[in-house]
């Protein structure tokens, strides 16, 4: 996948899981997504972590505004969230093999309402 042809997106995905991890398959494929949604890598919280970017790395540091999480894990957060951000999506249950579901969750028309 092109998103690990970056030396920053190997560290931050393929050092977390096995090459043949179903967790691994639902980052690369929920980080693919969000980056066609032109989602900045440097704003991605993955599962709770931050991906180290270049600029991540240089010690800009940015608010997340994209959330990729699984299993529902953390789902108290997705309002919060999405009120303050881009989106959240969602793998519902990550497989090896079997084509993925996901849920994308982007904040409507009244979101502000509910921002701080």
């Amino acid at each position: 996948m092109a998103l690990l042809e970056d030396p920053d997106m190997k560290w931050a995905v393929g050092g977390r899981w096995k090459d043949d991890s179903p967790l691994r398959r639902a980052a690369l494929a929920g980080l693919a997504y969000l980056d066609g949604l032109g989602a900045e890598l440097d704003d991605v919280d993955l599962t709770g972590e931050r991906l180290s970017t270049a600029r991540r790395m240089a010690g800009q540091r940015t608010e997340a505004r994209w959330w990729i999480n699984w299993k529902w894990r953390g789902y108290l957060g997705i309002a919060p969230c999405v009120t303050g951000g881009e989106a959240w999506l969602e793998v519902v249950q990550p497989t090896r093999t079997r084509p993925l579901n996901a849920l994308v969750i982007q904040p409507g028309p009244n979101a502000a309402a509910f921002r701080d």
